[in-house]
């Protein structure tokens, strides 16, 4: 064999050594920087990161609701605010994402419509809307007939939250 050859070997070699280990260096950290979320977790999404909240917390403002298995994939039907890889860390996933409320709970800011702009307060101050029913097991807007009020369903988990306006 040449020298010529022989140094093209080693470059090639070389070239596909480094390739494999900048590939086994992006799939590690990205791994590691993604959250391991599965279904009833709570979470916060702050600058653009998904972070895991306990549930009972205050300011817990969302459940995963369903975890989709890619990116481009989408939430069941339903009222879900979702978040995938493209706008977060996440690795190669999309969370679909419901409110996590309860009856009784009070919410401020936004428009009374949606909830990822609504922060949980005490209800004896100034209060955007309150929950007033939480239905597990039902998909039906119709299960909430306040004059003043809204409707939030979704498919999976199957869930209705009727929410009240002041």
């Amino acid at each position: 064999m040449s020298a010529r050859v022989t140094r093209l070997a080693v470059l090639l070699g070389l070239v596909l050594a480094l390739t494999g280990v900048g590939a086994v260096l992006v799939l590690h950290f990205r791994a590691e920087g993604a959250p391991r979320l599965a279904v009833g977790d709570c979470v916060n999404l702050t600058n653009r990161a998904v972070v895991a909240v306990d549930c009972a917390a205050t300011d817990s403002r969302y459940r995963v609701a369903k975890v989709v298995g890619s990116a481009d994939a989408r939430c069941p039907n339903g009222d879900y605010d979702w978040i995938s890889e493209e706008h977060s860390r996440l690795s190669d996933q999309t969370l679909c994402l419901m409110p996590n409320a309860r009856e009784g709970d009070c919410f401020a800011g936004g428009n009374g419509s949606k909830y990822a702009e609504l922060s949980r307060i005490g209800c004896d101050g100034e209060w955007t809307v309150r929950v007033g029913r939480v239905i597990e097991g039902r998909s039906d807007r119709a299960l909430c007939t306040a004059p003043q009020g809204f409707a939030r369903v979704f498919a999976e988990p199957a869930a209705t939250l009727c929410f009240l306006k002041p």
